[in-house]
């Protein structure tokens, strides 16, 4: 956040926030080239870094732009950003299942994981007006930090394939499994928790 407002006056005024937007977008193309070329050369895989920095800048920036200039579109603004968020997470999942590194089954899993947590923030805020884009942990730049760490991994690391019983699995699907797993049971524990919130103020309103 204090880096907004160092940067935010330093980009140029020909940049509008719908430019940024489409400079995440590109940012997760970027990515995910790393991701399909990586196993062919390595060097490729700097690809991911690099566009997960582009991302970041593009998708924090948009709506920080539009607010310091005083053009700001709310609803215009809430609708683009989820939806390319969305289509942004899709590519992603797409792309990283369709590499070498991680089993289509797996990634696309994480996909839906991810888009059950922004579904369960978007109501939170719908219902309580409350915003946090994340829960626990997770959120969209520890995902990006998380992938940037793992790229230096695949960097220097080559892919080491395991047979279970036929089932053909790499270190990268131990990893995503294990980030699942931890995922699903912050779903089941937020929405129990927030569930149980509801009710309670709901409730409490039936004496009023």
């Amino acid at each position: 956040e204090k880096l907004k407002t160092i940067i935010c006056p330093r980009i140029p005024n020909w940049m509008s926030s719908d430019m940024l937007t489409v400079i995440g977008m590109i940012g997760i193309i970027i990515s995910v080239l790393g991701y399909l070329f990586g196993p062919q050369n390595r060097l490729y895989l700097l690809l991911i870094v690099v566009g997960m920095v582009i991302n970041w800048f593009g998708d924090s920036f948009d709506g920080s732009i539009a607010r310091y200039r005083k053009k700001t579109r709310p609803n215009y603004g809430y609708y683009i950003d989820h939806f390319l968020d969305a289509i942004a997470l899709t590519i992603l999942g797409l792309g990283m299942g369709y590499s070498e590194y991680i089993r289509l089954d797996f990634a696309l899993f994480f996909v839906i994981l991810y888009l059950i947590i922004t579904e369960h923030v978007l109501l939170v805020n719908y219902v309580q007006k409350v915003f946090k884009y994340s829960i626990g942990a997770f959120g969209p730049t520890e995902i990006r930090i998380i992938a940037c760490i793992v790229a230096v991994y695949q960097f220097f690391s080559p892919i080491h394939n395991y047979n279970l019983e036929g089932f053909i699995f790499t270190q990268y699907d131990i990893a995503i499994t294990i980030i699942n797993i931890v995922m699903l049971f912050m779903i089941i524990t937020s929405a129990y928790q927030k569930a149980l919130e509801l009710h309670k103020l709901d409730v409490s309103k039936w004496n009023e």
